[in-house]
């Protein structure tokens, strides 16, 4: 009868309108993401949630997603929040000894830094989120005790009258408690009790936000995950039981949205930014551009042969290998088996979304040049770009492990040495050599040098616009990487 009454009384905020709505401002922009711990997808299934079931009517769900390679809480609710890879963020166990987490924030910390007057808020059953992630990065931050703790915190955000919500992170354990105590598995009735449990606490949360003053004016996006499965009453090993979890998005506009082919939790990060409208280089991100979509879907093809020995990553500068550069091209790089995976324009969150969209697909290059960011000058701040480009070849290594990466420092651009782009790629250069000293697959190489006179100028005779190469500075470009790219092929 519970169950019945919350259907019932949640069901007219997903229905469609029967009238339009309402005069007013337009629609604000807000994300509610959902945690549940522990949660195997076939037991989801399983289980009677009527609420769950009426968000994934109106979003998109999918029971195929995959989480950590470590399935723990620590690593993969650390993957959840910043959409960092576990070899960046550097959480690997529940301990978040060596956490880079005040370097990769969380998406919640990282709508605070660009929007300040945001309101963002998390309210966590497992106290590790509250005291690693969440605590100094969002407005509210609190840890608890009860499922039902959490539920009450989130109607009083809701309904604050001091405090507009933006954002808020919500986590319940209770599932992940049943799972250790009795088992994981739908042949388990504590653990289905538990899942059903958490439910009504969702049909909770939904009446709030439908109770909500201006509901009818806010666009809610609604994320609801997990962090891992489990097998018999533990978890922690990289095996399907353990790693395959459900992913659920939930809005008006859902239906304009599907996950990628191979989903994983990081993904739920850029979805919540892009819906929120931030960008930047780590939130990942299509272009809407018919020329790119065509050429994005030519070089799935070509990754899908999975020939390429080296492969070229990058923007227009790097695409310049099949205009100015292609005689050098066709000389020194086709007789290796070299594919270029340069689109133009492209920024770091572009590459990304390549690279998860299909250009890695079936390719085992034995290197991959990467050369990005300068697109990003314009918009980022330089720890930003690194960042991003830090992410690409993070991507590259999570995807081809036994790749070696030949990571090039961003070309010069602009006349001299006060050009402001120039001296943002500068900067974004100096962040990456050491880092990139720190991975043993990754190799910085600088040639910025052979571009520029000792006084540091940018020659038009070398790049005519002073941002891309001409033919001879293609040919420069392939004589200073010579020995360094030999060298990795040879290894």
């Amino acid at each position: 009868m519970i169950l019945a009454l919350l259907t019932l009384s949640f069901t007219p905020y997903f229905a469609p309108p029967q009238s339009p709505a309402p005069a007013g401002p337009p629609r604000v922009a807000k994300v509610l993401q959902i945690g549940i711990d522990g949660v195997r997808p076939d037991a989801l299934l399983a289980a009677k949630t009527p609420n769950i079931d009426l968000l994934i009517e109106r979003g998109v769900f999918t029971a195929e997603a995959r989480t950590t390679s470590i399935t723990s809480s620590g690593p993969a609710w650390t993957s959840i929040l910043t959409g960092a890879r576990m070899s960046l963020h550097n959480v690997t166990d529940n301990s978040f000894k060596g956490s880079r987490v005040a370097v990769w924030d969380t998406w919640l910390g990282q709508l605070e830094t660009r929007r300040p007057d945001s309101f963002t808020a998390a309210v966590s059953q497992w106290g590790p989120i509250h005291e690693q992630l969440t605590t100094g990065c969002v407005d509210f931050s609190a840890g608890v005790g009860t499922a039902a703790e959490v539920t009450a915190s989130a109607k009083e955000l809701f309904a604050s009258q001091e405090h507009d919500v933006t954002a808020l992170f919500l986590h319940y354990d209770d599932v992940d408690h049943a799972g250790h105590a009795f088992g994981y598995s739908v042949e388990v009735p504590e653990y289905i009790a538990a899942i059903e449990a958490v439910d009504l606490e969702i049909g909770l949360l939904l009446d709030a936000l439908k109770a909500r003053e201006n509901s009818a004016h806010e666009d809610w996006l609604i994320l609801i995950g997990t962090d891992h499965g489990g097998k018999n009453k533990g978890h922690g090993e990289d095996i399907p039981a353990c790693r395959t979890v459900f992913m659920l998005a939930s809005a008006d506009n859902m239906p304009t949205f599907s996950w990628r082919p191979a989903p994983e939790v990081i993904d739920f990060s850029s979805l919540a930014l892009n819906h929120l409208g931030l960008n930047g280089p780590t939130v990942v991100q299509t272009r809407q551009q018919e020329w790119w979509e065509q050429r994005h879907e030519m070089l799935n093809h070509r990754a899908a042969e999975g020939t390429a020995k080296v492969a070229f990553f990058g923007d227009s500068i790097t695409h310049g290998w099949e205009n100015a550069g292609k005689e050098i091209w066709k000389d020194v790089y086709a007789p290796l088996g070299a594919a270029n995976f340069g689109i133009s324009g492209d920024c770091t969150e572009h590459v990304l979304w390549r690279m998860r969209h299909g250009n890695l697909k079936n390719m085992r290059p034995d290197v991959c040049v990467v050369m990005i960011g300068t697109n990003n000058a314009h918009r980022d701040t330089p720890e930003e770009i690194a960042k991003g480009v830090e992410s690409v070849v993070a991507e590259l290594l999570f995807t081809l492990p036994e790749t070696e990466v030949l990571l090039l420092a961003i070309f010069p651009r602009g006349p001299d040495t006060e050009d402001l782009l120039r001296i943002v790629n500068r900067k974004v250069n100096e962040q990456l050599s050491p880092w990139a000293a720190s991975r043993d697959q990754v190799h910085f190489l600088n040639l910025n040098p052979l571009f520029l006179t000792e006084e540091g100028t940018l020659s038009a005779n070398i790049m005519p616009d002073l941002l891309h190469p001409n033919a001879e500075g293609y040919r420069i470009w392939a004589e200073g990487m010579e020995s360094a790219l030999a060298e990795l092929l040879e290894d």
